[in-house]
């Protein structure tokens, strides 16, 4: 018998905001942030590897969290999509919303330690796993945001609340620095850095908090 990987999707996202063309936009914003220019810039540049890091938690995993992947997945191979069933099922346990909140703050903290950003320029292995454990902890944070909000819980806009203060933290510490904190890029590019994840990053969390909220709102008549 054929996998569902949809119904395994359905039961880890039940909103019905699902959409198909969220997931080749996401492929677009996973496209623009690890090739071309913005790549090449990222190994000289804090700042560009901040936003490389936006695009990814910020844009290209919700994208993905409120994609339906199933119509992409009708012509592929029966292994493939017992591949991507078993993956959704395996995500599950992460994406309740305590784990996948600690998590994911864990994630982009431990990402943005000043010895992890040296091995990062040094090491591109160490650039992939990095993105890697991103993109993974961010798409289960989104999916725990969007179930918590599907089953109308009070964890929805605590867990938009919370991302929103801790990187806000992160990116000030970065922005109001007085000294450079990473031996390899200077005191201008981490302060531009930290302002780029404390406004452009905390706005993506602070639209989804609204949207959260905005959608609890009774509606009149």
């Amino acid at each position: 018998m054929d996998p569902a990987p949809s119904g395994a999707h359905a039961r880890l996202l039940p909103l019905r905001l699902r959409s198909p063309g969220s997931f080749a936009a996401a492929l677009l914003v996973l496209l623009a942030a690890l090739s071309g220019p913005l790549e090449s810039a990222a190994e000289a540049s804090l700042a560009a590897h901040m936003v490389q890091h936006m695009l990814l938690i910020g844009v290209a995993a919700p994208l993905l969290a409120f994609a339906h992947p199933s119509p992409r997945l009708a012509g592929w191979p029966v292994a493939a999509r017992r591949a991507v069933a078993t993956a959704v099922r395996a995500l599950q346990p992460i994406g309740r919303p305590r784990a996948a909140f600690a998590l994911h703050a864990a994630a982009i903290w431990l990402a943005h330690a000043p010895r992890v950003v040296d091995w990062a320029a040094a090491y591109p292995w160490v650039h992939v796993l990095e993105h890697v454990v991103l993109i993974g902890t961010a798409l289960a944070f989104w999916w725990a945001l969007l179930r918590a909000h599907a089953a109308r819980s009070a964890a929805a806009p605590l867990l938009a609340l919370g991302t929103l203060i801790h990187t806000g933290l992160l990116g000030a510490l970065l922005a109001l620095a007085p000294h450079a904190l990473y031996p390899g890029y200077g005191l201008e590019d981490q302060q531009l850095a930290g302002l780029i994840m404390w406004v452009p990053g905390g706005l993506c969390y602070l639209a989804a908090g609204l949207a959260i909220a905005t959608a609890w709102v009774p509606r009149a008549g």
